[in-house]
């Protein structure tokens, strides 16, 4: 059994040879299409149309050369100016397509039930980071390795998101007429697949009027009932002693958001997919499988 957590030593990365294996143009391009293709399909209100970034990739590149199969540690492509990155990744025996990569942690989809956020199988948060809908750019890099954790040569391949999604108890979009918030959320247009296009500078921390469903929202402006309880639900009393607040000072204010500038997760690091899969064991290495995920 692969273990997801995996200390290097000095004289394993002495032992371990890779190169990067460089993406084409061509190769850029086929994995954001990759990704907003999962996107589109998603059909919800408002849903970013991803976008290629080459900080994202030099981070990606530089955790990939270090033939772990397991996430990156500390603060992950923070010069690509998000407040959270978040991060999948693959490996396999074989050199993989660039749409097998991506379709490898869609395929998850199938295993996730959206109406309970609740998840099947052992894993869904690849899926669920492919098609969080705040996540606007995505950057990837790929290392051909000699000896991937002692196991077998092969390939490894991260894919780092900005900002990243994943955040615990929030689900990933809202169903609904494709693209019919994208104005009311992003302030830019649809495009034909019901993305929402150009948007830029996003927060993966903007309170939950904007990450929940909307009958959650409409709890959320009747009073800040739903801050209480997601304070509660975190254990963070920041959170929950700033929830009062707001509800003391804007419970109020009628049609006005008594969230707008609130950020009760300020101190509180969000359940990514580094995360979900360090609570789970990696499936077994068959020496063949290029979808191997975790």
């Amino acid at each position: 059994m692969i273990s997801a957590v995996f200390l290097i030593s000095l004289g394993y990365l002495a032992s371990c040879n890779a190169g990067i294996v460089a993406f084409t143009a061509e190769d850029k391009q086929a994995l954001v299409d990759a990704h907003n293709e999962w996107r589109k399909d998603a059909g919800a209100t408002a849903m970013a149309k991803i976008k290629w970034n080459d900080k994202l990739a030099q981070f990606a590149e530089s955790t990939a050369l270090g033939c772990k199969f397991g996430h990156s540690q500390g603060e992950r492509g923070k010069d690509a100016g998000f407040d959270y990155v978040g991060e999948n990744l693959f490996a396999g025996s074989g050199k993989p397509s660039m749409k097998e990569i991506v379709d490898s942690w869609g395929g998850e989809k199938k295993d996730y039930d959206l109406a309970t956020g609740q998840c099947s199988a052992s894993m869904c948060g690849h899926y669920t980071q492919v098609a969080w809908w705040k996540t606007t750019d995505v950057g990837c890099g790929m290392a051909q390795c000699d000896n991937i954790e002692g196991f077998q040569a092969g390939y490894i391949v991260y894919c780092n998101y900005g900002p990243g999604g994943n955040v615990n108890d929030w689900k990933p979009f809202e169903q609904g007429d494709a693209g019919s918030k994208c104005q009311e959320k992003f302030k830019v247009a649809k495009d034909a697949n019901g993305l929402c296009d150009g948007v830029t500078g996003q927060s993966a921390f903007n309170g939950p009027t904007a990450d929940q469903p909307a009958e959650q929202q409409q709890d959320g402006q009747q009073g800040g009932q739903q801050g209480d309880q997601q304070g509660d639900q975190q254990g963070d009393q920041q959170g929950d002693q700033q929830g009062d607040q707001q509800q003391g000072q804007q419970g109020g204010n009628g049609g006005e958001d008594p969230f707008a500038n609130w950020n009760p997760f300020a101190n509180w690091h969000p359940f990514d997919t580094r995360a979900l899969a360090l609570d789970l064991p990696c499936p077994e290495w068959d020496g063949k499988t290029r979808s191997t995920v975790c």
